[in-house]
């Protein structure tokens, strides 16, 4: 993927169905960029093992009563980095055209540029990605 034509940009969505390959795109594309990588899923993992003493997170601990303030945290992180002339890398799955407005939001009110990479993967690749993280998530054992 030819990553160029994003390289000017402050903020770059990279969006796409679950298992579709954002995390390995971003990490691929951007990891030697000078971006700042920005992850819900890596918020809510933090969070669980913040708040568990370390216990291990696994996809199977999320927690709807958690997302605002995974959200909430999301924002504050991506201003930060923005009000400090970092560009950002959002890693998020923002299928819906509704679901990237904050985003894009965020960018404007702060007068920064902002662009979307969406993964268009088929539907089967992705559930079969997806199949293969839970059974790792199963193998791994508890202490």
């Amino acid at each position: 993927m030819d990553v160029t034509t994003f390289a000017a940009l402050d903020l770059v969505l990279v969006c796409g169905l679950p298992g579709a390959g954002k995390h390995r795109t971003c990490v691929s594309a951007f990891k030697d960029s000078g971006r700042r990588r920005v992850s819900r899923r890596e918020i809510r993992r933090m969070l669980y093992e913040m708040t568990t003493f370390g216990e291990p997170w696994s996809e199977q601990h999320y927690s709807a009563v958690d997302e605002v303030l995974v959200k909430h945290v999301e924002r504050k992180i991506i201003e930060h980095l923005l009000q400090n002339r970092l560009p950002v890398l959002v890693e998020n799955t923002c299928i819906s055209a509704a679901s990237r407005k904050a985003y894009l939001a965020i960018a404007r009110g702060m007068h920064r540029t902002a662009g979307l990479i969406f993964l268009d993967t088929p539907v089967a690749d992705c559930l079969e990605a997806n199949r293969k993280t839970l059974l790792r998530g199963l193998e791994t054992p508890t202490a």
